[in-house]
């Protein structure tokens, strides 16, 4: 036998591989084109996390901001120009009560000691600075600055926004309003809806929590996890994936204050985030094996039928040879109809 006819394969077998054949290039450009759609997706969402982070933070940022301004207002009154501090405790009780984020104002000597403190009652000690490294800085930088989360005399957690006060060259005083956490906690509720799987989250310059819409109680005044702390303190905006403090895959998306340095995230649970993207790419890869597989089906039995109808026509041949009646059969394909009518037409 020749190596033609053993490497011979049967009809049904080669219109099989024909339709398999032809069905792999459509389901290879199905599969890319899967895959730039699940990236497409996924840039989308990310770029939406990114600039909710960005929006976040100018928000923060304004907030601090519309502070700073209070407090200089408060520090070119006359009262404070003049050195006549009982006048600018009753301004600065006044200014607290108008400001409805603040919990208090308190006026400091550049070295630290405290002069006025609108949170106890007049005439009482004014007590110590609760953050003498941001008024160092303050007094260093003669700039407004930003002090970290810090928890008060009675437990409340809050922080400090400064401002120098300056006559000319000479620092005078450091004016703070102190700003308790749940400030924060509001800012974030009012910056835009969010799904609810979506949590907001605001970190100080030190890596405390300083704000989150989820579980708050149990998060708010701890530090933040390691890996987010490396991964804010090396850019100022950016998107990747880390385990949350409950222990959660989550996306991150993170921006830093462009005022107080302080990183305003958005955190998105993996399953949240892929789940809809897997659940269409299954979706569509199950179709394509779904249409190979109605494809071979259809022509392994297709195969079948034209093989037989074949086998019927060969069959006719022989009987023709040995001079024996021919009775063709009809055929799905016409070529072979037309075969086994030549066949009985010869016989005859």
């Amino acid at each position: 036998m020749s190596a033609a006819l053993r490497r011979q394969v049967s009809l049904r077998s080669s219109l099989v591989l024909l339709i398999a054949g032809s069905m792999l290039p459509f389901l290879f450009v199905s599969g890319v084109l899967v895959q730039r759609l699940v990236h497409d997706s996924r840039s989308t969402i990310e770029r939406t996390l990114l600039d909710s982070a960005r929006q976040q933070s100018t928000a923060l940022d304004a907030e601090m901001n519309a502070s700073v301004r209070a407090l200089q207002t408060l520090a070119v009154g006359r009262a404070l120009v003049t050195g006549d501090l009982p006048a600018f405790e009753v301004q600065a009780r006044e200014a607290v009560r108008t400001q409805p984020g603040w919990k208090g104002i308190r006026l400091l000597a550049p070295d630290g000691r405290v002069l006025v403190n609108t949170a106890v009652p007049p005439g009482e000690d004014p007590g110590a600075a609760v953050d003498m490294p941001s008024v160092a800085l303050a007094v260093q930088t003669r700039a407004p600055t930003v002090a970290p989360l810090r928890r008060g005399p009675r437990g409340t957690l809050g922080f400090a926004v400064r401002v120098p006060v300056r006559d000319g060259e000479t620092l005078r005083y450091i004016l703070s309003a102190v700003i308790p956490s749940d400030t924060v906690s509001d800012l974030l509720a009012r910056v835009a809806p969010f799904p609810n799987e979506w949590t907001r989250v605001v970190v100080d310059a030190e890596g405390t929590v300083v704000a989150r819409t989820r579980s708050p109680e149990r998060f708010v005044g701890r530090p933040a996890t390691d890996s987010f702390k490396t991964r804010t303190g090396a850019a100022d905006a950016a998107f990747y994936r880390d385990t949350s403090l409950e222990g959660e895959q989550v996306y991150v998306a993170f921006s830093h204050s462009a005022f107080s340095n302080w990183v305003s995230a958005v955190v998105v649970p993996v399953a949240v985030m892929d789940g809809p993207l897997r659940r269409s790419m299954f979706t569509l890869v199950g179709v394509g094996l779904l249409v190979l597989l109605v494809s071979t089906a259809g022509a392994y039995w297709l195969a079948g039928r034209i093989a037989s109808d074949i086998a019927g026509a060969a069959r006719s041949a022989g009987a023709l040879a040995r001079g024996e009646p021919v009775v063709a059969a009809g055929s799905l394909v016409s070529e072979v109809t037309s075969l086994g009518r030549s066949l009985e037409a010869a016989a005859a």
